[in-house]
């Protein structure tokens, strides 16, 4: 399996053979994040698809697609008109539905990070939200010394079940609140615009989830990158 445009795994602390300085990853840990990640076509994905054409229409997303996932995701190679907005070289599109058909079914990323990104959970691992209140759902160490920009972007794949969902962003100490997208009330993919994050070193951030109301089932996520401005 070829992994492109993503420029760093955040692995536990465990799974790596020194902790306390060494970057070497076990072989078996790399193994199982490569079986973790859901077959093309998956449903419950962010994938990588390749390059778009936006001055050409090719592939084809916005006139008569096919064959188009909730998830796929395409960069902007060539600058041009994708339905009625203008996109440029490195913008990202993401399908948000399957047979995406319209402007609506599409996230559409402008200026999006340099190196691509940090996906935080590449499984297919569902974390069920059981709370009103925020809580953890993954708590990487980032590092920002190639990131100048304050700014990126968080999505994820939820399941609403019965109860709407609210993501958020925070630092370590949950003091400072890097974006937040509440009420979503869709299964699909979600994002999370961010700011203030920091521009150096390395942090750890929180990356929480809530539901919306009491009872009910309980809504999950799964499939988390990050991304950062560079």
């Amino acid at each position: 399996m070829e992994i492109t445009e993503i420029e760093t795994f955040v692995i536990p602390a465990a799974d790596i053979t020194d902790p306390a300085g060494s970057t070497e990853v076990k072989a078996e840990t790399i193994q199982g994040y490569l079986e973790d990640i859901p077959p093309e076509g998956s449903e419950e994905a962010v994938r990588v698809k390749g390059d778009y054409d936006a001055a050409a229409n090719n592939p084809d997303l916005d006139t008569a697609p096919s064959g188009v996932f909730k998830g796929d995701m395409y960069r902007v190679s060539t600058a041009g008109t994708f339905f009625t907005i203008n996109v440029e070289v490195g913008d990202v599109l993401i399908a948000k539905v399957n047979d995406a058909a319209f402007e609506a079914d599409w996230i559409v990323i402008n200026n999006p990070p340099e190196p691509f990104g940090y996906m935080i959970d590449a499984s297919d691992v569902q974390l069920n939200v059981s709370s009103e209140i925020y809580a953890d759902i993954a708590l990487p160490v980032i590092n920002f010394d190639k990131h100048t920009n304050d700014g990126g972007t968080f999505l994820a794949y939820v399941e609403v079940s019965t109860r709407d969902i609210s993501l958020r962003v925070v630092n370590e100490t949950e003091a400072t609140v890097y974006g937040e997208t509440t009420a979503i009330s869709a299964t699909g993919v979600a994002s999370v615009a961010l700011t203030g994050l920091p521009t150096s070193g390395q942090a750890r951030i929180k990356v929480q989830a809530k539901k919306d109301a009491a009872g009910g089932g309980n809504p999950s996520v799964h499939q988390q990158t990050l991304y950062l401005n560079e």
